[in-house]
């Protein structure tokens, strides 16, 4: 099972945004998965958000069929694209959650082994391919990556914006960390889709993301 590390964030939110959709519609707020993993231990709860949030541990099969799909926005560019494709890794284990605390803005916490090459990972959407075009679900795009300097130390956070190549209307801003503790990656992601937002908001709030991202981090380092 491998996992596109540089847009497999926003892309793997997308996909599994229906599945909150759903939960957001339900009276639970929290849905077990039907596979428990080893690494549930290590991710967010429903009590690490607002109390009206709409919570999904993410269907292991689910899971799967998001991180073995093909990347909905691969790179035009060449190079860009053989850059994502060194930084696949085969996970021996992977699970995840999702959070919807307010319609239009989605968190996606993973956990997974084995770790992932942060070096690898920057150098995916650093100098040319900082700004790729690409075309996700028959829309041409540009994605812009910029690394985001956070207090959490040793850790790697990307702002990524997708925009309609068109007339550069705001897809989906998103912020995602990620950090390497112990044995396995955590990873968080913060994805706002202006669209579906129920205010205003265009861009992912990096205060609140690092709320979180330091929540799941700690997760993992017990």
């Amino acid at each position: 099972m491998t996992i596109r590390f540089a847009t497999v964030a926003s892309t793997l939110a997308i996909t599994l945004l229906a599945g909150c959709a759903t939960a957001e519609k339900e009276s639970a707020h929290e849905q077990p998965s039907s596979q428990p993993s080893s690494m549930q231990q290590y991710l967010l709860t429903s009590e690490d958000f607002p109390a009206d949030t709409k919570f999904q541990h993410v269907n292991q099969e689910e899971l799967r069929k998001a991180t073995t799909s093909r990347s909905a926005a691969d790179s035009d560019d060449p190079e860009c694209a053989a850059r994502l494709k060194i930084v696949n890794v085969p996970t021996t284990d992977i699970d995840g959650v999702n959070a919807v605390p307010r319609q239009g803005t989605l968190f996606t916490n993973l956990v997974l082994k084995p770790q992932y090459d942060r070096d690898a990972v920057a150098r995916s959407v650093s100098d040319r391919c900082s700004k790729q075009t690409a075309t996700t679900q028959g829309i041409p795009v540009e994605m812009t990556f910029e690394e985001v300097r956070t207090p959490i130390p040793n850790t790697f956070v990307l702002r990524q914006t997708v925009t309609k190549q068109a007339d550069g209307t705001t897809i989906s801003s998103t912020l995602v960390g990620y950090a390497n503790r112990r044995d396995v990656t955590a990873s968080l992601t913060m994805m706002v889709l202006p669209e579906a937002a129920a205010s205003s908001a265009t861009e992912a709030d990096l205060a609140e993301f690092e709320k979180y991202f330091a929540k799941a981090v700690a997760k993992v380092e017990g």
